[in-house]
């Protein structure tokens, strides 16, 4: 592995780790019972999307995306949670299945973390 490739995991590591912290603070958020601090969503509100994304043509090199082979999050729990937390839906947000869907986001991202991490040791 090059010094870039090495650099550039580590890097992701550190990503990933923002992300992570980013999804529990969002879940202390949800469980808040005043709910007075909306849940952020977005690519303004994550770390490898403003590293990867904006300002960029496309999130060609988020690990994410390497991880997914999709844009924009897809095939992660990130898209059922948006879906769970749309204002115009007709159903009021499920604030438990909203939960769950978090701690899933959390897991994929940890999970990928972890197979980044091990990646850099060998």
């Amino acid at each position: 592995m090059t010094k870039g490739e090495i650099k550039k995991l580590e890097r992701d590591i550190e990503l990933l780790a923002a992300s992570i912290l980013h999804w529990e603070d969002n879940k202390d958020r949800l469980r808040n019972v005043d709910r007075d601090r909306e849940i952020e969503i977005g690519a303004d509100a994550c770390a490898l999307c403003e590293e990867y994304l904006l300002g960029q043509l496309s999130c060609y090199k988020c690990p994410i995306r390497k991880e997914t082979k999709a844009t924009g999050c897809k095939n992660t729990p990130y898209q059922s949670i948006v879906y769970s937390l749309e204002k115009d839906s007709c159903y009021p947000i499920n604030f438990a299945l909203t939960d769950k869907l978090i701690d899933q986001e959390i897991k994929f991202l940890t999970d990928l973390r972890n197979k980044l991490r091990n990646r850099l040791k060998s």
